[in-house]
């Protein structure tokens, strides 16, 4: 099943189109909610992990199951990819490194006082900075795993937490509605801003010139530069509970209780495609492979669902056109 986005993105007098088509359908992926998803590096694998503290694999040409990776002893809150390795956290406190090729635990990371509510790798793959209940931010160093230096001044639970493109800066919220911009190796404050409502996920354009924000039903954007609001963007009707880049740099995914995944254009704010992925029920997590071209959503009813995300150039249209 093939849907096209209603809008099109105009850049001088040709324009591109963006497509998704389901690939598969995985029914009772787990046996309780899906918190979190990840896609490998190479776009073959997916990953799905949540409330039955387990981590399991998934084809995503065929659906298969491909076994378990790991299991945890308590809930599992997020997932990341780093290369060959996959790092999931949650309610059990200590980080966990994965190999993906072997199946096996690779190494634990221990620190924090309570359970991690947020993770997020620098695009060198060098960093991980970690967000925890505890109020505290830490950041590791992922050639030694090894807790390279904690960032405390939040005065809550800290809920998400991002780094920056450039690897130079650490954007994280608290349960106070405050966001902070942290220099990732010297800890220094750059910038605070007190919110209208709670911030539940944010994450830094590829480009670097952008933090976005998923704020109960708006999305926000700062401009990095100036650390000032870009523009505030409206179109879910209920808490918005996840957000993912695209790697083409244009465009990020939104998913929200409303049940809808929004496609968003950075430039321009516009909504490209908006769907409902689960019938009935709100998704749960979100992931977008490397290379861009696969899309994996996961639900409250425990169901996973592999997409290929397509972009229809202006020639392929004329074609349509001629016929």
């Amino acid at each position: 099943m093939k849907y096209f986005l209603l809008a099109i993105c105009s850049f001088g007098a040709s324009f591109s189109l963006l497509a998704q088509d389901l690939l598969q359908t995985i029914p009772n992926a787990h046996s309780d909610k899906i918190n979190a998803l990840a896609i490998s590096e190479n776009g073959q694998t997916v990953f799905s992990a949540g409330n039955d503290e387990t981590i399991n694999i998934w084809s995503a040409k065929t659906g298969q199951n491909l076994g378990k990776l790991g299991q945890q002893n308590d809930q599992i809150l997020d997932l990341e990819i780093s290369g060959n390795e996959l790092i999931s956290a949650g309610r059990e406190r200590d980080i966990f490194v994965w190999d993906i090729d072997k199946k096996k635990q690779k190494s634990k990371l221990q620190g924090h006082d309570y359970h991690v509510e947020d993770l997020d790798v620098s695009s060198n793959k060098n960093w991980l900075a970690s967000a925890s209940r505890d109020n505290s931010v830490k950041v590791w160093n992922l050639n030694t795993n090894e807790n390279s230096h904690s960032i405390k001044g939040h005065g809550a639970d800290v809920k998400a937490i991002a780094i920056s493109v450039d690897g130079k800066f650490i954007a994280s919220v608290d349960k106070d509605k405050t966001l902070r911009i942290w220099k990732i190796e010297g800890k220094e404050l750059i910038k605070k801003m007190n919110g209208r409502s709670l911030i539940n996920h944010i994450a830094f354009s590829n480009d670097g010139q952008y933090l976005v924000a998923a704020t109960d039903k708006v999305v926000t954007i700062w401009e990095t530069k100036s650390w000032t609001i870009h523009q505030r963007l409206r179109a879910h009707s209920s808490k918005i509970t996840h957000l993912k880049f695209h790697p083409d740099g244009q465009h990020f995914a939104t998913c929200s209780n409303d049940q809808k995944v929004i496609f968003w254009n950075i430039e321009t704010g516009k909504v490209q495609f908006s769907f409902i992925p689960h019938s009935g029920v709100s998704p749960t997590a979100i992931a977008i492979s490397k290379d861009g071209k696969t899309f994996a959503t996961a639900s409250s009813n425990r169901e996973v669902k592999i997409w290929e995300l397509q972009l229809l150039k202006k020639n392929t249209m004329d074609k349509f056109n001629d016929n």
